[in-house]
């Protein structure tokens, strides 16, 4: 008999005033809904569940609750308030939380206004070049908040599709948070865009795509990645033995690693493991991608260390059409 998968998912709240490492532990982690399946809900399905989240979310910042502070050694009566200031999850989950098109329709970002019509000859790819920042249309709160009244008050499905294939907004609960700005309080989670969004892709090109009548990377490539990965002193306490083995589990390799295996890979591994293997132009451009996510992983991370990885990613992006032709980018290069 086939096993059957079933979708299920939580939504939980986290609090940014405490520690870094602190903040994710069970003890304070607040779970406010769990979405069940057996399908994956539409947007308008997890507006129902965010409705009576709002409600508290908009007396919590409003009013406040009063309760027990220690205030020099004492308990003491203080009015609390709270706001949610950032969605934090893979692409899909964001573009229904916060009333967004899809990754793949015609206004698939969430930064800006730029329309990604079809690929020449293939009417099923977006275009997602052209990396010229100060041509981009900047997406603000206000049109943003005006686009989704917009939608919500179309008289019918047909309408509304229309409506969000032009400016890729859709309406969303949170909206009703007077305070809350989609544009910038919807994150772009390094976790999904660069390790399982990018790098992940990126492997795929390399072990599907023939340069010079031969794959980018061979079969005999990745058994000598294995061979010299053990030999490589990864971070303290990090058990390198499953990212081995998943190096060339699955028809291409690299077949289920977790964000965190991706992680290691590109910022510890890959610059010593691709040298020799990738053609040296294709090394070289993979460097600046390796270099930008060694600044974002850093644990403490500076305005200037914030530039750099910026511009690196920049230019990484710039080049991947001359590299890898326009099918390759992606909407996650864009998010970058």
């Amino acid at each position: 008999m086939d096993s059957l998968q079933q979708f299920c998912d939580l939504l939980y709240l986290t609090i940014q005033n405490l520690a870094r490492d602190e903040r994710n532990l069970k003890e304070n982690v607040i779970c406010v809904g769990l979405l069940p399946g057996p399908k994956e809900p539409s947007g308008a399905e997890i507006n129902n569940y965010l409705s009576p989240l709002v409600d508290e979310l908009s007396v919590l910042f409003d009013e406040g609750v009063l309760m027990d502070v220690l205030v020099d050694g004492a308990l003491k009566k203080e009015r609390v308030r709270a706001a949610l200031t950032m969605v934090a999850c893979d692409l899909p989950a964001a573009r229904k939380l916060c009333g967004l098109t899809a990754g793949n329709s015609n206004c698939a970002c969430h930064k800006c206004l730029k329309q990604f019509g079809s690929l020449d000859g293939d009417m099923m790819r977006r275009d997602f070049r052209n990396f010229d920042m100060a041509s981009w249309i900047p997406r603000t709160n206000y049109t943003h908040r005006q686009a989704a009244m917009e939608w919500y008050q179309q008289l019918n499905e047909t309408s509304k599709s229309r409506h969000a294939n032009l400016h890729g907004t859709k309406y969303s609960e949170l909206l009703r948070l007077r305070y809350f700005d989609p544009v910038m309080f919807t994150v772009v989670d390094p976790m999904h865009n660069l390790y399982l969004g990018t790098a992940k892709k990126m492997m795929m090109i390399w072990r599907t795509t023939i340069k010079n009548r031969r794959l980018m990377l061979t079969n005999d490539d990745m058994k000598k990645m294995v061979a010299e990965a053990r030999n490589i002193q990864l971070p303290v306490g990090y058990d390198s033995s499953s990212l081995i083995r998943k190096m060339t589990t699955g028809e291409i390799g690299f077949s289920h690693l977790k964000a965190d295996e991706w992680n290691v890979w590109v910022t510890s591994m890959s610059k010593v493991l691709l040298l020799g293997k990738l053609g040296r132009q294709y090394y070289q451009h993979w460097l600046k991608f390796v270099d930008a996510n060694i600044l974002i992983a850093s644990p403490s991370i500076t305005t200037e260390d914030v530039e750099e990885a910026h511009r690196l990613l920049i230019s990484f992006c710039s080049e991947m059409e001359g590299l890898y032709g326009a099918k390759n980018i992606s909407i996650n290069m864009h998010l970058q």
